[in-house]
């Protein structure tokens, strides 16, 4: 597995050398004018532009292609320590402004990953065998994910850089915190990716009035988690007061913690137009008390629409509490553990919630509620204990319209 590259004249390689690509040509990873901020900021660089392994030497003053290796399993020295199978290597850094071109060391951060271990090492060892994937057959791979890195579109946040940068929300300066993210955040720029991390709040985080796309990444090293601040009123708070256009609020695999407080409030008040919140693979973590979900509607000419969709093992674990004001009004959940219920005002106004293979606690699914609000199970089952059975009429306790459809 081999590309043929173009070499500056003025550049050296051996080979053996991990190279990047810099425009039309290939440069070693020790390069200098790769250096940028710090050490981990660097080796993001050279990840993000990595070519592979060189083949071939081209000595200063030559100018013939250099055949670089973009696949395969390789053995480099490094700084000792043990690996696991699955573990990533990075280029080591060198005494000064530089990294090392035929040395690696163990990372945690993926962004920086040049290679991943393919044999575990019980003890400490100075040389490891790992396999490259060149950025152009990770491009290949993952596209999206690609022009994620450099869209003007989208801030990074990952709370796991310790390391001293001025941040901006690029792929390899990215924000430390989600509440810088959003501070930062325009109608735009409007998609935040998160790595993997435990983010805890400095505040409650009032989100703007305009899209708002919130990605946690799965990068194989953790979950991205996060933590209301203390005191607050809630973890996220979309009040956005007016707004130009129907307006969405997007989370994506990340677990959201609370404490005596709500999960994710939301106020349609002199909104002028609809809100729509949409959760995919998102649970819910109560702790104490306070509602996973609340939604205030003082806008009762606008709908204010909620869409959860989950993989079967996403909990949302305390109340879904929502006052009805809009005859679009509506809620659907797919394939969730709800260990809280459905609680709905007395509003007499046509509404729609609706609930598909979901497991629900028995005798608690919903309260509250009007004749004229409409709840659908559909495939729902609800538990006692360890004990299963499809949701009946005993399960929702409100007085909402019923409607319920078993298995098939």
């Amino acid at each position: 597995h081999r590309r043929s590259y173009a070499v500056d004249s003025a550049k050296v390689i051996e080979a053996g050398d991990m190279v990047f690509q810099e425009s039309d040509d290939v440069r070693a990873v020790s390069d200098t004018g790769l250096w940028d901020t710090n050490e981990q900021t660097t080796q993001r660089a050279a990840a993000a532009k990595f070519a592979g392994v060189a083949y071939n030497a081209s000595a200063s003053g030559e100018t013939d292609p250099v055949q670089v290796s973009h696949r395969g399993v390789f053995s480099f020295p490094c700084t000792s320590t043990t690996f696991e199978i699955g573990d990533y290597v990075t280029p080591e850094k060198d005494t000064g402004n530089n990294l090392l071109a035929q040395k690696v060391q163990k990372t945690t951060d993926p962004a920086s990953a040049i290679g991943i271990v393919t044999k575990r090492y019980a003890s400490n060892t100075t040389t490891v065998e790992f396999e490259i994937v060149s950025v152009q057959d990770s491009l290949a791979i993952q596209p999206a994910l690609a022009g994620l890195q450099t869209s003007d579109k989208v801030l990074w946040v990952d709370g796991n850089r310790t390391d001293a940068y001025t941040a901006n929300g690029s792929f390899l300066r990215p924000y430390k915190t989600i509440d810088a993210a959003v501070a930062a955040m325009t109608s735009s720029k409007n998609v935040v990716m998160i790595m993997p991390a435990t983010y805890t709040l400095s505040a409650e985080l009032d989100l703007p009035a305009h899209d708002c796309y919130f990605y946690g990444l799965d990068t194989g090293t953790g979950i991205v988690r996060v933590d209301g601040a203390d005191g607050a009123d809630s973890v996220f708070n979309i009040a956005p007061g007016e707004l130009a256009a129907t307006t969405s609020y997007y989370f994506s695999n990340m677990q959201i913690e609370h404490t005596a407080q709500v999960g994710i409030q939301v106020d349609n008040d002199s909104t002028t137009k609809k809100i729509i919140l949409v959760l995919h693979n998102v649970a819910i973590g109560q702790t104490t008390s306070g509602n996973s979900i609340d939604v205030d509607h003082g806008d009762t000419d606008n709908a204010v629409r909620i869409y959860i969709d989950g993989t079967g093992g996403h909990e949302i674990e305390g109340d879904i509490n929502y006052d009805v004001g809009n005859d679009g009004d509506r809620v659907r959940v797919n394939n969730m553990i709800l260990s809280g219920a459905l609680v709905t005002d007395t509003t007499a106004t046509v509404s729609e919630f609706t609930f598909r293979d979901c497991v629900v606690p028995h005798e608690g699914m919903a309260s509250g509620g009007n004749a004229a609000q409409v709840i659908n199970s559909i495939a729902c089952v609800s538990i006692t204990g360890a004990t299963y059975a499809p949701v009946d009429t005993n399960d929702l306790t409100g007085s909402q319209t019923e409607n319920i459809i078993a298995f098939n």
